[in-house]
């Protein structure tokens, strides 16, 4: 019995090493597997509609009032990047009434790419989205970051009987005369550590240093996802300079401060463009308020 009993405890000692091991040289996957639980535990799931996989949490009952939200990501991220705005955070329970949709974009993570590569433009993303979001809810509040604000702007302009409400986190779109859009890209496409180490300098307010193995799992995650493929659908004739004045949603534009991805100086002009839209400027802030500043972005999202 005792000699079973050894064999056991050191079965189980060696399980837990190997899994010590694992957990030092895949810390993102490590934390994948916390996020994914939280959300999990929190009533959130993944759903399958019109070849999109989104993310959804739902605290409508039936015959009780109900708001739809939609949450774009950017490009190279997916629907995960919305943790902080699905979980309740401390101070900020999630809300009643509230059925959110987070969509991974076409061919990321769980959801279908196109038939064809112009399936990866912006509008045609947009039309993707539609077929999901459509035949959920008839009016959607929808929130978009980076590349997932250019795909919201396509959604609210073709689609304005479906978007009553529309919030732009640091959204690209427009024609970038500083060129740090286009690095943007070009670093997104084909990634490298070193490059991934540059971009994340760039898009946080207060910038930390990754070891080398984290930035090569990140790298290699965004080579996984269509990133790409985005990157080489975009036309010039869907950038938004000339499309802004066919958003007819009330609109709030937010962006960091500190964000040197996309520059700031760009929120003037979708405010300009947006007929009646307002420009929020967040402090100690970067690229991805939805990280760094989720109270600003769950206030704008779901109220105060």
């Amino acid at each position: 019995m005792k000699r079973r009993l050894s064999f056991a405890a050191a079965g189980l000692l060696v399980v837990a090493g190997a899994l010590f091991l694992w957990a030092r040289s895949h810390p993102l996957d490590v934390n994948d597997l916390v996020v994914r639980s939280r959300l999990r535990l929190a009533g959130a799931r993944r759903l399958q509609a019109a070849g999109l996989e989104a993310l959804v949490r739902d605290t409508c009952v039936p015959g009780g009032p109900c708001r739809c939200v939609a949450l774009v990501h950017g490009l190279g991220d997916s629907a995960e990047t919305w943790d902080r705005i699905l979980l309740d955070e401390e101070g900020a329970p999630f809300p009643r009434g509230v059925k959110v949709y987070a969509p991974n974009l076409p061919g990321t993570e769980g959801s279908a790419a196109p038939a064809s590569p112009e399936g990866y433009r912006t509008r045609e993303m947009a039309g993707a989205l539609r077929s999901t979001l459509e035949p959920v809810c008839p009016r959607w509040t929808v929130a978009g970051n980076s590349l997932g604000g250019w795909v919201a702007a396509w959604l609210a302009a073709d689609w304005p009987e479906g978007v009553e409400r529309l919030i732009l986190l640091a959204p690209a779109g427009l024609d970038d005369p500083t060129g740090l859009s286009e690095e943007t890209a070009r670093t997104l496409a084909d990634p490298t550590p070193e490059a991934i180490q540059a971009f994340l300098g760039k898009a946080q307010a207060s910038p930390a240093a990754f070891p080398k193995a984290v930035l090569k799992q990140i790298a290699g995650r965004i080579r996984s996802r269509p990133s790409k493929s985005m990157v080489l659908a975009i036309r010039k004739e869907e950038y938004l300079d000339e499309s802004l004045s066919a958003v007819r949603a009330p609109t709030l534009v937010l962006w960091g401060e500190a964000d040197r991805v996309i520059p700031p100086s760009q929120g003037p002009k979708f405010q300009k463009g947006i007929q009646g839209s307002r420009l929020e400027l967040l402090p100690n802030c970067g690229h991805l308020p939805q990280k760094e500043c989720p109270a600003a972005v769950r206030k704008a999202v779901f109220g105060p």
